[in-house]
């Protein structure tokens, strides 16, 4: 009896594939695909398996989204919307600066044009004398940028694939000024970054959005943690709306049918926590576990989720780029960030 195959697997392998195809063959991709499987204890397809499922793939190839230098003579010639790139260019500029040419050894050269061409479009919905609202529409313009070339890529019409998309930005919109009007949701899963106006926190999650470093989920750019509850219902009333007559176990077996990985027992506090000691838990997940009975730890104990957290993402930054990177420079890193980190905490202080 043939194995069966599993549509989890294959789903991860075709993103992967989807990802480098332009940039490496197929055996390169296999041997990629073979490392991340071998880290998420996933079954490892052959390299004929991953060729049969490529012949099933049919996708569009269109031009790669080139790089867009400032001041470039495409840029479009409306005052306005030179006005919005160049301060979205600037705001880039200082976020690479700080993070992204300690990966890349370059300095900042400018955005896709996909992003060009999406700023100006929605910058209605935002004040960029913010500098938060500007980091803001940074990560949407990648996201509907994305989204733009998907479409053209999978030939789905765009007014399908950025349902969810254009739904968190109405949303955003509507309620940056009165975040207690929004969801609880949203504003206290990983998506609460859009709201919580932390500059710093949301430098590091743009830099990893211009490193590529997140990927579409459900039509929303997000990390590699997925957010079951994000996914099923931004707020009571639209659950309905998302999944009519399917009840929740309904709903969370096809997720983890389309290889949407979640943890069960975590998946009411929006995102995914694992394996963290109390004093590293985020501040802004202790309201959640308090209702849930929970006790935070006593004031004597260390709170070391700053330093963590910087470990993490140099982590996560080594290995998406191995090799890159020498001690000296990793070392420098940690220090930025936990510098960052503590600017941070001052700030929450003195408020």
């Amino acid at each position: 009896m043939p194995k069966q195959t599993d549509i989890g697997d294959k789903n991860r392998s075709r993103e992967i594939w989807e990802e480098r195809r332009t940039k490496l063959n197929v055996r390169a991709i296999h041997r990629e695909i073979k490392q991340k499987f071998e880290r998420e204890l996933r079954e490892v397809p052959s390299e004929t398996t991953l060729r049969n499922w490529i012949k099933e793939w049919l996708i569009k190839d269109i031009p790669d989204d080139q790089t867009v230098p400032l001041w470039d003579k495409s840029w479009p010639k409306n005052a306005q919307d030179i006005a919005t790139l160049t301060q979205v260019y600037e705001v880039g500029r200082q976020v690479w600066d700080q993070y992204g040419s300690f990966v890349e050894h370059r300095g900042f050269a400018g955005f896709p044009r996909s992003i060009c061409d999406w700023a100006p479009k929605l910058a209605g919905h935002f004040d960029l004398a913010s500098r938060h609202e500007c980091l803001v529409l940074i990560y949407f313009a990648h996201m509907f940028g994305r989204l733009g070339r998907y479409s053209e890529t999978h030939s789905v019409p765009l007014s399908e694939v950025s349902q969810s998309a254009t739904r968190l930005l109405v949303l955003w919109a509507g309620t940056k000024d009165a975040p207690n009007l929004a969801p609880n949701k949203i504003t206290h899963s990983w998506f609460g970054f859009l709201w919580d106006r932390d500059e710093g926190h949301t430098e590091l999650l743009v830099i990893e959005v211009m490193l590529g470093e997140f990927v579409l989920e459900g039509g929303l750019l997000v990390p590699d943690v997925i957010e079951l509850d994000t996914f099923l219902d931004w707020s009571g009333e639209n659950r309905e709306n998302l999944a009519p007559n399917k009840t929740r176990q309904e709903i969370l077996a096809e997720y983890q049918a389309q290889g949407i990985e979640v943890d069960e027992s975590h998946d009411g506090l929006g995102i995914v926590y694992t394996n963290l000691e109390e004093n590293e838990i985020p501040e802004q997940v202790w309201p959640l576990l308090e209702a849930q009975a929970r006790q935070r730890p006593s004031e004597e104990r260390p709170r070391v989720f700053e330093t963590s957290e910087a470990q993490v993402m140099i982590a996560a930054i080594m290995e998406s780029y191995p090799g890159r990177l020498s001690e000296d420079e990793i070392n420098e890193l940690v220090l930025e960030l936990e510098r960052k980190f503590a600017e941070i905490d001052a700030r929450n202080s003195a408020d």
